[in-house]
C-alpha cells in the first residue's frame, strides 16, 4: 500500500491554471517553500509519491521542468489524474495524452472522471480505445466517482455509488473510490470498498462533514463525520494493495498530520 499526496501540475507551473482550478484548489504547497523542502517533509511522515493532476494543455516541455524537479526531490508519480472539466466531455485524445505522460512519469494509475467520459462509456470503440492503451502501457485505469452536485448537468445519476460502479465494472475498468464524493452522494464508504473492493486500485481519503447551504468537502481524517478510522482499519484487515491519496484541502502541516493519522492505523 502507497500513500500518496494530491499536487497540482499547476502549483509548480501557475501560468497553465485554468479558471476550474483556481476554483477548485486546495492551497498551493509550495508558495512558502521549495519543492524539496515540501517532498522531504512529506516523504518524512510516510507518503511515498503523489498523485499529479495534469492542466488540459500539459506539453513535453512542461513534462521536462516537473520532471527536473520531481528527480531532485525524489518525489514517485504513483497516479495521474485527467484535467479538471466540469461539463464537457473527455475525448480519447485527452485520455491519450494523459496515457502518454503517465507513462514518462511511470505512473501505475490513470484516474478518469466518469461524468466526463459521459455516453461513451457505453461505446464499445471507445472502451476498445481505451482498453488498448492500459494493454500498451500496463497502466490501470480507476475511474473516479464524483459528488451529487456535479451531476446536475448529467442525465445518469453516476453520482449514486451502485450504478457507478456497476457502470465502470461492466466497462471491464477499476475503480478510484473518493470517500469525500460518496459521502456527499450519501453513500456509506466501508459498505462501498467491501461490495467493491477486488476492483479499487485507489482511494482518493478524505473526510466530509454536511453543512447548509454547502457542505466541507475534502478535510483531513478525523475532521469531519465519516469513519475513517473504522475505514482504515477494515483496509489494513483486509490487506488492501492499492494506493491511498490524500486528497485533502489542507496545508503542509496539514497534509503531514493527515498521513501521520493514515500510517497510525495502517501500521
Amino acid at each position: 500500500m502507497k500513500i500518496s499526496a494530491w499536487i497540482f501540475a499547476t502549483d509548480l507551473l501557475p501560468n497553465k491554471r485554468s479558471l476550474i482550478e483556481k476554483l477548485g484548489n486546495k492551497g498551493n504547497l509550495f508558495t512558502n517553500a521549495k519543492p524539496k523542502e515540501v517532498f522531504k517533509k512529506l516523504k518524512s511522515t510516510g507518503v511515498d509519491g503523489i498523485e499529479l493532476l495534469l492542466p488540459i494543455n500539459f506539453s513535453n516541455t512542461d513534462f521536462q521542468y516537473l520532471k527536473k524537479v520531481f528527480d531532485e526531490s525524489g518525489v514517485i508519480v504513483n497516479s495521474v489524474h485527467q484535467p479538471l472539466r466540469l461539463i464537457t466531455t473527455t475525448d480519447t485524445k485527452e485520455v491519450e495524452m494523459v496515457f502518454e505522460f503517465a507513462k514518462k512519469f511511470n505512473a501505475k494509475v490513470i484516474v478518469l472522471h466518469l461524468y466526463n467520459a459521459k455516453g461513451q462509456i457505453f461505446n464499445m470503440k471507445y472502451l476498445e480505445a481505451l482498453r488498448k492503451l492500459e494493454k500498451a502501457s500496463g497502466i490501470k485505469i480507476g475511474f473516479e466517482n464524483t459528488q451529487k452536485f456535479a451531476q446536475v448537468f448529467n442525465q445518469k445519476r453516476y453520482w449514486d455509488g451502485k450504478m457507478f460502479a456497476d457502470t465502470v465494472k461492466k466497462a471491464g475498468f477499476s475503480i478510484t473510490l473518493d470517500t469525500t464524493h460518496l459521502a456527499d452522494a450519501g453513500g456509506d464508504i466501508i459498505a462501498f470498498y467491501n461490495q467493491n473492493k477486488n476492483s479499487i486500485v485507489n482511494i482518493q481519503l478524505s473526510d466530509y462533514r454536511t453543512k447548509w447551504p454547502k457542505p466541507y468537502l475534502h478535510l483531513q481524517p478525523g475532521k469531519g463525520t465519516l469513519p475513517m478510522e473504522e475505514f482504515l482499519e477494515v483496509l489494513k484487515n483486509n490487506k488492501y494493495d492499492g494506493l491511498i491519496t490524500m486528497e485533502i484541502k489542507t496545508d503542509l502541516e496539514g497534509l503531514c498530520e493527515s498521513a501521520r493519522f493514515i500510517r497510525k492505523y495502517l501500521n
